[in-house]
């Protein structure tokens, strides 16, 4: 390994470091968006339970209010993560453009391949991070656990009669 891509590595490895903390507020906030997630299946699952059996309109339009405030708050969280994700790309963008455009001019005087489009390369990761690819794989890992709740949840007044 020649000491130009050890350079390279040390570079990228510092950058990827200091959007770490980025990377864990966004994983926390993703949680937080996915427990709201649950307001949908938990509403509905009210309003059979409560409101139609019971004809209570003040239980309604308390469960649509709650439901509301969670969903706004579901919509507030999802902003704030798409532009920390956002934020982040553009710290890595800050970090390696120096690096990208140094190895796509040396790669253009070399005549090889090799990075010829590393500033390329680095706007399609920014952007990966800005759009919505990056949150909806930030939300996979949490989707089983929203599927065993959901099942457990409808599931659970069965077990109970039976």
């Amino acid at each position: 390994m020649t000491s130009v891509t050890k350079q390279n590595g040390n570079v990228i490895a510092g950058a990827i470091a200091r959007c770490r903390s980025g990377f864990l507020h966004a994983g926390i906030v993703s949680l937080v968006v996915n427990l709201l997630m649950l307001t949908g299946p938990f509403y509905m699952l009210q309003i059979y339970d409560r409101v139609l059996a019971a004809q209570s309109i003040p239980t309604l339009v308390a469960m649509s209010l709650l439901g509301l405030l969670l969903l706004s708050g579901y919509g507030v969280l999802d902003l704030i993560r798409t532009r920390l994700m956002g934020r982040i790309g553009n710290v890595l963008d800050f970090k390696l453009a120096d690096m990208a455009f140094e190895t796509q001019a040396n790669s253009l005087h070399a005549k090889s391949g090799a990075g010829r489009e590393a500033l390329r390369d680095l706007g399609v990761v920014r952007q990966f991070l800005a759009g919505p690819a990056a949150s909806g794989l930030m939300d996979v890992p949490w989707m089983p656990i929203y599927v065993g709740i959901v099942s457990f949840c409808s599931s659970a007044p069965r077990f109970s009669t039976s």
